[in-house]
């Protein structure tokens, strides 16, 4: 086993609260950008959703189209 002096001792002590501090930190940015990235994705996810629920609609619009003008 070995001791450290008084002076080391802090002086770890120190490094190590530091150590803590700046993986704190380093985790709050990575959720901070991770809220943004899911952010995005939700906005990609919707308009994806429009430009689908748009293409069903001009199908269907089509479709309906067609049976009219076969109907007369």
């Amino acid at each position: 086993m070995w001791l450290l002096s008084q002076e080391e001792s802090l002086s770890l002590r120190v490094s190590l609260s530091l150590y803590k501090c700046s993986l704190v930190v380093s985790m709050k940015q990575f959720f901070h950008a991770w809220k943004e990235v899911e952010a995005s994705l939700k906005m990609i996810a919707f308009f994806c959703f429009q430009i689908f629920q748009a293409a069903i609609a001009k199908i269907f619009m089509k479709n309906w189209c067609v049976q009219s003008l076969l109907a007369f």
